[in-house]
């Protein structure tokens, strides 16, 4: 039996536990996933980007002698959406066309912009408009050394 502090006790040294193991085959999995789909994934944050369009049409009906409009229904049918476009639709009165946008979404734009460009650098302005000390706390346990001179240099410089 070993006792704490043999070094022969707990598990060798590269040997990794069933749950990291599983971990990470389950990570790969899902990277695997993803990068399978990236191309069908990056179109649809580009649109989320651009804003979408969508054809709906109503189409009315006779029933009992009156005219009876339908729900609007969603256009799927290329060819029909060409056909709409190019003003090509059957000028059928019982069919009424319409279109409708979602606005960009500034946040996917964003997204697409960080991972091309990288992330944009965002100045922090410090305006001391009543002339009151700053107070600065800095969790001295977790920085080096030349981390925490390099801050209490950088707070001299500024004062």
């Amino acid at each position: 039996m070993f006792v704490k502090g043999d070094k022969r006790a707990g598990r060798p040294k590269g040997k990794v536990s069933k749950e990291t193991e599983l971990r990470r085959k389950t990570e790969q999995q899902v990277k695997n996933k993803i990068l399978w789909a990236a191309h069908k994934l990056i179109n649809s944050q580009m649109n989320l980007a651009r804003g979408c369009q969508f054809l709906y049409k109503i189409e009315t009906k006779i029933e009992g002698g009156r005219e009876v409009k339908g729900k609007p229904v969603l256009v799927t049918d290329p060819e029909e959406i060409y056909k709409y476009l190019a003003g090509q639709c059957d000028e059928k009165k019982s069919t009424y066309y319409y279109i409708t946008t979602e606005k960009p979404d500034g946040k996917a734009i964003d997204s697409m912009f960080d991972r091309v460009f990288g992330k944009a650098v965002q100045a922090v302005e410090l305006d001391n408009k009543d002339d009151e000390p700053f107070e600065v706390s800095v969790d001295v346990k977790e920085a080096t050394t030349t981390q925490l001179k390099e801050m209490i240099k950088s707070l001299i410089d500024k004062s």
